[in-house]
């Protein structure tokens, strides 16, 4: 399995995530479309993220898309949105051998609601429907290029639950399309089950994974912890994903507004523990 650094543990630029990554021994990262990220702009975005690729072509690097209206949005709009999503993917798989692509579609808001009433909670037959026949056409132009179009599991989105997320893909019976198990963000909502159950139902749809930590707390509130201090039981996480996980790699994410440094070299030193728990060899 490898482990990938996301972008929340490094906030100045794409430099410092990757020298994060080299130096505890990470093997690639994650990084958001968006070039306000990291970058001033697109330019240097996109030839620093291609540089680091060719400096160290052992090194993934997934890119999370962003999300588009595919129910909910206006037709032309949504279009054009796809478009310019498959034009990245083109680039991000020629230029960084980008082969997952993380994605998300409609968020289904509730104000003030919690999370068991967003989302998939609101969603309607036609929302279904209407994403599944434009993840179609996503999920070719992402085999087109030998990726994998991935969507999160999150709470406010149609997607939000292991459930709702069986029923899309039901809908859509495509070998690039999957799923990113972010087991933290289904933890906070109420109709989101157990760790078992997720596996149950998307076992052969789980390409890739977040792993994350949280302390939830009452009225749906939490407090997001480094991975080894918070609720979720990462140990059951990381032993139902030795029998899936398509793509072979998961990212550790720390959305905290902190100083990632230590938690990028803590976090990883965690998870090789596990893996070697685990008896995954490539950590011993």
């Amino acid at each position: 399995m490898k482990v990938l650094l996301h972008q929340t543990y490094a906030k100045r630029g794409l430099d410092n995530l990757f020298r994060l990554a080299l130096e505890y021994g990470y093997d690639g990262v994650e990084i958001h479309r968006l070039v306000r990220t990291y970058e001033p702009d697109e330019a240097t975005y996109f030839r620093k993220a291609a540089a680091f690729k060719q400096a160290h072509p052992d090194k993934e690097i997934v890119f999370s898309i962003g999300g588009i209206r595919l129910s909910r949005g206006q037709p032309d709009e949504v279009a054009t949105e796809i478009d310019v999503r498959i034009k990245f993917m083109e680039w991000a798989a020629r230029e960084c051998g980008t082969r997952v692509m993380n994605f998300y579609t409609d968020g289904l808001a509730n104000p003030g609601g919690e999370p068991h009433t967003t989302g998939s909670a609101q969603a309607t037959e036609e929302d279904y429907a209407r994403n599944a026949v434009h993840l179609r056409t996503l999920g070719d132009a992402a085999a087109s290029v030998g990726a994998v179009l991935v969507i999160e599991t999150h709470h406010g989105y149609l997607h939000d639950t292991p459930a709702a997320c069986r029923k899309l893909l039901d809908l859509v019976p495509h070998d690039a399309i999957g799923i990113n198990y972010d087991a933290a963000n289904v933890f906070l909502n109420e109709n989101g089950g157990t760790i078992s159950d997720a596996f149950n139902l998307l076992n052969d749809k789980i390409y890739y994974a977040h792993l994350k930590n949280l302390l939830k707390m009452p009225h749906s509130h939490m407090v997001v912890t480094r991975l080894e201090e918070g609720h979720v039981d990462q140990m059951e996480i990381m032993t139902g994903l030795r029998t899936c996980l398509r793509s072979g790699m998961v990212a550790i994410e720390y959305p905290c507004s902190g100083d990632g440094v230590i938690a990028a070299r803590r976090d990883m030193e965690y998870v090789r523990f596990m893996q070697a728990r685990l008896g995954d060899k490539r950590q011993q």
